[in-house]
């Protein structure tokens, strides 16, 4: 799970990851899944530089990854359905 990186100082590896599922999903066509995840890639590359207002861009980051979460949730219940 990558969002425990993403307050801490290893905002390149977060956004590693971010950028590898960003990709996975686009090869796979899951566009609602590649858009909330590449919103939070955008939001890790331009909040990664010095001199951040961290209240306002925190909360945009907040917002992106609840909306991650639920394009998630949402195709791990549909895998769980599925593959059983």
């Amino acid at each position: 799970n990558w969002f425990g990186m993403v307050d801490e100082p290893e905002r390149k590896d977060a956004f590693g990851i971010a950028h590898s599922l960003k990709g996975a999903s686009a090869n796979l066509s899951l566009t609602p899944f590649y858009r909330a995840v590449a919103a939070v890639v955008e939001d890790l590359r331009k909040y990664s530089g010095v001199g951040r207002e961290a209240a306002e861009e925190d909360t945009e980051l907040e917002l992106h990854l609840q909306q991650y979460r639920m394009q998630r949730d949402l195709l791990m219940s549909l895998v769980r359905k599925y593959a059983g």
